[in-house]
């Protein structure tokens, strides 16, 4: 049987191609190659996000400061007048 399927597949691949999103039904490249790669591309993806998060991290902090400023002020203008 297995020499049958090996002519079969022989003249099916020489008639039909695959592309290369078909990981495990290619000769040569296997779903797990297909699973690392997901992989690597989400990890690269977080790493590029940090940055813009850390930002958003600083815009806030920068209003809590200018609210504390603006309580400060406004308390000070209050105990003055």
């Amino acid at each position: 049987m297995k020499i049958f399927e090996r002519i079969v597949d022989g003249r099916i691949r020489d008639i039909v191609q695959l592309c290369t999103n078909h990981c495990g039904f290619a000769a040569g490249c296997g779903t797990i190659k297909a699973i690392h790669t997901a992989r690597f591309l989400l990890e690269k993806q977080h790493e590029k996000q940090k940055p813009a998060h850390i930002e958003k991290k600083k815009k806030k902090m920068k209003k809590k400061r200018k609210r504390k400023r603006r309580l400060l002020f406004k308390k000070t203008m209050f105990l003055f007048n």
